[in-house]
């Protein structure tokens, strides 16, 4: 513990306190320009605006909100931004683990088309070895743009886990305040209660080394978080044993009787309070610095390698550097890097020190490590160290304005249409000397007073030369309507300066003048959007390196097997497994470019806009109000190209519809006209066999007519041939005869 402590008092003594009091201070004074306040010393610059003769005016001192609207338009405009973002392996592990997928996937696509012309030509149904793969139309497209590994998969469900569930989305826009405010952020990431989280460290509070060949610092050597804390903020900061609590009373009550008095000899165990960089006198309360110190410590690791006899396999044991081997044994020393962490509060409380409780490390690269910190420095690269934030820009211009707006305020509480006349030929002579001893010291400051307050008129009775000039028939004009114009107009002119600085539009802003055209206003706001860019891209630079530790950070916080359940937006409940893969994979981000992206998802939301004017289908309608509602231009893009795909081969689908209705159509006809042939040839026959029968009846009833004509013949021969009967007297004495 007393190498850890004796680390910080040395690095306390050994800075000078100008060394970061200059930034600071100029760091706060523009938080303060931000906030509208003012410190006492900035109050005591803006006494002559105030009381420009000693007295006051009467009106309160107003700041300007010029650098606040500023910020907050930018930090609004980069939140409306669509930023996509999409993790990727970048260890050779991973993405040779990628790579065998897409060789599977090839290769299952190859044997099943070969399958099937199999089939096709023997009627026998071959299966391949991995027929669960559902192959989409593309592999090559599909494995450039939606394929994922599945460390890939959990990694964006633990982000969306960490940013949306967790509600650590809220630290960007404190993140994005300090850097429009200061030029640099910092963010550290953390673990509680079994979660990871970040928080933003305050520019004014961060000492850290630099690399100067870069403006995202991703790799620090040593962070130090130093800060000021009150005596009853430590207590409630820190879970203190007793005899810490004492010793922080002890230190506190040393800083009262050291400032009591002065001139009195200290002990030796008391020569911290004669370092400035100690503690702090705030409104009459000592403050005692509170540090929290991390870095990177090497060590070196021996390992004795032996081999199983049995399976051959390696073994490795940590042993120490004098450890005795064997023949057959190998002694290898590995040079680490661990991190090592110390936080005080005061000189002699030590709250916690020690090696951190795991080495934050990439799989490529077991042997480095991580702090858990990124920061970003604006114009790092430059060389010179300057302070070209936006609230920086806009500070002078905001002071500027504030007197404007004073002098606005003042005008129009003047007197109107009331003259005060002064003789200056009545004043007392001791108030122009300006007589130390007299009773009215700097009297002649009261009548400029007056004379800047209620616009009194000077007069001079015993000057011969302009005695005539005034008289009772002279007129005054004290209207102040052209003075409030022309400071209205000077306020305007100064927020226009403001947006030349910054690189913002009316149009953009929403203050399009009443003859601007639709085509103008998009002119102006791409223009402006492409000169802020210089603000956003450092940014996302480091947003996305945050994230990349983010992600490290919960491959160590999560286990192997761990299931993990949370609740989404839309109250959909999600189960995450963390796999093997994932703690074996190093997992970088790539963040869209939002610029470019806000520029193309805008043209895809107008071609979506004339579709949805035109669209027919119920699908249609849903897929372009989806496409308005993505938030970036690639979803758009693709859930267009779906819907796009989707009504074509529908089209296709009703074009084959159509064609195989009119087929059917002209088959039903063809059966149709065949039935109907069929029937003719159906009445044909039945009219032949009617006919044959009318023939045959026809042909019977001749043969019957032929007959009866013949047998009429016969009877008529007989009868005229054949001898007449006799009469029946006769006959009857035939037969008695007989």
């Amino acid at each position: 513990m007393e190498w850890h402590i004796d680390h910080v008092r040395h690095y306390i003594s050994s800075t000078p306190a100008s060394t970061f009091t200059d930034r600071k201070e100029q760091i706060e004074s523009l938080y303060r320009a931000y906030l509208c306040v003012t410190n006492e010393e900035e109050r005591k610059l803006l006494a002559p605006v105030i009381k420009p003769y000693g007295a006051n005016l009467g009106v309160e001192y107003m700041v300007y909100n010029l650098v606040e609207q500023k910020v907050e338009q930018l930090i609004g405009d980069y939140l409306d931004r669509p930023i996509k973002r999409k993790a990727y392996v970048m260890n050779k592990t991973a993405q040779s683990r990628k790579l065998k997928a897409k060789i599977d996937m090839m290769a299952e696509e190859f044997f099943r088309k070969l399958n099937k012309e199999f089939e096709q030509e023997y009627d026998i149904a071959l299966s391949t070895e991995q027929p669960e793969i559902e192959i989409p139309e593309d592999v090559e497209e599909f494995f450039a743009k939606d394929y994922k590994d599945i460390a890939e998969e959990v990694s964006d469900d633990l982000m969306e886990k960490f940013l949306d569930v967790d509600k650590q989305k809220r630290e960007i826009v404190d993140l994005l305040r300090d850097w429009f405010i200061s030029f640099e952020a910092h963010v550290e990431i953390f673990k509680q209660n079994n979660r990871v989280k970040w928080r933003k460290v305050s520019p004014m509070d961060a000492r850290n080394d630099r690399d100067p060949h870069k403006v995202v610092q991703d790799d620090h050597e040593y962070y130090i978080n130093w800060v000021y804390m009150s005596e009853n903020e430590i207590y409630n900061e820190f879970d203190l044993t007793k005899k810490q609590r004492e010793q922080i009373k002890v230190d506190f009550a040393l800083l009262v009787d050291h400032q009591a008095r002065a001139h009195s000899p200290i002990s030796s165990g008391q020569s911290w309070v004669r370092d400035t960089n100690w503690y702090v006198d705030e409104n009459k309360e000592f403050r005692l610095a509170v540090i929290k110190m991390v870095w990177k410590s090497r060590k070196d690791l021996s390992v004795k390698i032996s081999k199983n006899k049995k399976t051959g396999d390696e073994i490795y044991k940590r042993v120490n550097r004098d450890e005795r081997i064997r023949k057959d044994e190998k002694l290898e020393i590995y040079d680490i890097e661990t991190e090592r962490h110390v936080v005080m509060a005061g000189p002699n409380v030590c709250v916690s020190h020690g090696l951190a409780p795991f080495r934050n490390y990439k799989n490529e690269n077991k042997r480095g490590i991580h702090l858990n910190y990124v920061s970003v420095y604006g114009e790092n690269t430059i060389g010179v160290d300057s302070m070209r934030s936006v609230a920086a820009k806009l500070k002078k211009l905001q002071d500027w304005a504030s007197e404007q707006l004073y002098e606005l305020r003042i005008a129009t509480r003047r007197n109107q249409g009331k003259v005060m006349i002064y003789d200056t030929a009545q004043i007392p002579r001791q108030y122009l000397r300006g007589d130390s001893k007299a009773a009215y010291k700097n009297a002649l400051n009261r009548v400029m007073h007056h004379a800047k307050k209620d616009a009194m008129i000077f007069i001079n009775s015993k000057d011969k030369n302009n005695r005539y000039n005034f008289n009772q028939f002279t007129s005054v004009d004290l209207s102040t309507t052209g003075l409030i114009q022309d400071i209205i107009n000077g306020l305007a002119l100064i927020e226009d300066l403001a947006d030349k600085v910054i690189g913002l539009t009316p149009g953009r802003q929403g203050n399009a003048g009443q003859y601007s055209t639709a085509t103008n206003v998009e002119t102006q706001r791409q223009a402006s959007f492409s000169r802020t860019e210089v603000y956003y891209r450092p940014f996302d630079d480091f947003l996305q390196t945050a994230m990349e530790r983010v992600t490290m950070l919960q491959e160590k916080v999560h286990q192997e097997g761990e299931h993990i359940q949370y609740v989404l937006g839309d109250m959909k409940t999600k189960f995450l497994r963390i796999p093997k893969e994932f703690t074996n994979s190093d997992i970088g981000w790539y963040l869209s470019d939002g610029g470019k992206d806000a520029k193309k998802k805008q043209i895809v939301d107008q071609a979506a806009q004339l579709a949805l004017g035109n669209a027919q289908t119920e699908e249609m309608i849903l897929s372009l109000i989806d496409v308005l509602s993505a938030d970036t231009a690639s979803e758009s893009r693709a859930i267009l190209e779906r819907a796009v795909a989707a009504s074509a081969k529908l089209r296709e689908q009703n074009a084959q519809s159509q064609m195989q209705q009119a087929q059917d159509q002209l088959a039903q006809k063809a059966d149709a006209e065949k039935r109907k042939e069929d029937i003719q040839m159906r009445g044909q026959d039945k009219d032949i066999a009617v006919a044959k029968i009318y023939a045959n009846e026809q042909r019977g009833k001749r043969k019957d007519e032929k007959e009866t004509k013949l047998l009429d013949s016969l009877a008529k021969f007989e009868k005229d041939n054949l001898p007449k009967p006799a009469s029946p007297e006769k006959s009857t004495e035939t037969k008695k005869q007989n």
